[in-house]
């Protein structure tokens, strides 16, 4: 068993990945930091995976864990049972591992008194998006105000910090009627971040935190920045303010339950 132990901690920390919101992001990594353990987390989400329709059209949070690694056979007629049980994970100990770390997962979240969504590194993380959105306009000349923007991220990232203060004060003193108002204001706040008009050219895609590339890999503040990298600077003017729209929508549910 202590053999086992150790090669499933090096398994842990060598193939083991996490991309999902920061909100999840945060999550794991402090439940991670008590194993003594830092995954490699990516936070850019993109598509190729089963939950690119609960976060680009319904606007749920995820997180997607993985085991990775050279992987050659993807798509071809050897990608197969056989080559799993034989190459890509003799004994299951990956598939064994990931299963237990799901289900601690959702143990731990079943059992909470209020959904632990961090906003604020949320908040936090698109205010880093924003910065590289601004040198690209500039990079391509394109003159745009980001301050209202940059305000509504603020008021967001303040927002987070207060209602996981609130929920947590709630818990201490008895309070489940505001402990059951900020949960409810924290599961709904990735939807506000949804716009029915979608993405140009691609209405289905509504998230405008995160969408994929057409290659899948993943494109931050989507709308915003297909504007900026097509030099439309009246399109990109739009998009900033429609961003500001729905970091400030964020904060407002936030508000809501405070």
């Amino acid at each position: 068993m202590p053999a086992l132990a150790g090669f499933l901690r090096d398994v842990a920390r060598d193939r083991s990945g996490l991309s999902g919101d920061p909100i999840y992001a945060s999550w794991v990594r402090n439940e991670e930091k008590k194993t003594g353990e830092e995954p490699k987390v990516s936070t850019r989400l993109g598509s190729g995976s089963d939950y690119t329709v609960f976060l680009n059209f319904l606007g749920i949070p995820l997180a997607d864990l993985t085991f990775d690694g050279p992987y050659g056979v993807y798509h071809s007629v050897y990608d197969s049972f056989t080559w799993v049980d034989r190459i890509g994970d003799p004994g299951y100990y990956y598939h064994a591992a990931l299963a237990r770390y799901w289900s601690v997962a959702a143990l731990r979240l079943a059992e909470c008194d209020y959904v632990p969504l961090d906003y604020a590194a949320y908040a936090r993380e698109v205010q880093i998006y924003l910065d590289e959105a601004q040198r690209a306009a500039r990079e391509r000349k394109i003159e745009l105000d980001f301050v209202q923007a940059r305000e509504a991220a603020r008021r967001w990232e303040k927002d987070g910090r207060a209602a996981l203060e609130a929920a947590r004060q709630a818990v201490e003193t008895g309070d489940r009627a505001r402990v059951e108002r900020v949960h409810r204001a924290l599961i709904k706040v990735e939807r506000a971040l949804l716009d029915p008009a979608g993405l140009a050219g691609r209405p289905w895609f509504k998230h405008l935190i995160y969408a994929p590339r057409p290659t899948y890999k993943p494109l931050v503040l989507p709308a915003l920045t297909e504007a900026i990298e097509a030099g439309d600077r009246s399109r990109a003017m739009a998009e900033v303010e429609r961003l500001a729209r729905a970091l400030n929508r964020a904060a407002a549910v936030l508000e809501s339950g405070l």
